[in-house]
């Protein structure tokens, strides 16, 4: 199983220092954890009904509108890989 408190803690590391000014943490972290999704063929509806968050809610996540925790990174990751 891998542990995904570190692939959270990773995905928020590398975006601690964005490319681009124009781009928030938040953003930055929200459209990493969008891209693994959609790279692990999980649709926003999915993921939400998993989590028992609203789609509204992880979509708000992904594009930087709403804090998380790490361990709701950890959560969204592993729901990602189907466990």
């Amino acid at each position: 199983m891998k542990d995904y408190l570190n692939m959270a803690l990773e995905m928020v590391e590398a975006c601690s220092h964005p490319s681009t000014v124009t781009v928030t943490d938040n953003e930055a972290v929200g459209q990493q954890m969008r891209s693994y999704r959609e790279e692990n063929d999980v649709s926003l509806r999915e993921i939400a009904k998993l989590m028992d968050y609203s789609p509204t809610h992880i979509c708000d996540v992904e594009h930087g509108r709403a804090n998380v925790s790490v361990e709701f990174m950890a959560e969204y990751l592993k729901h990602c890989n189907g466990e």
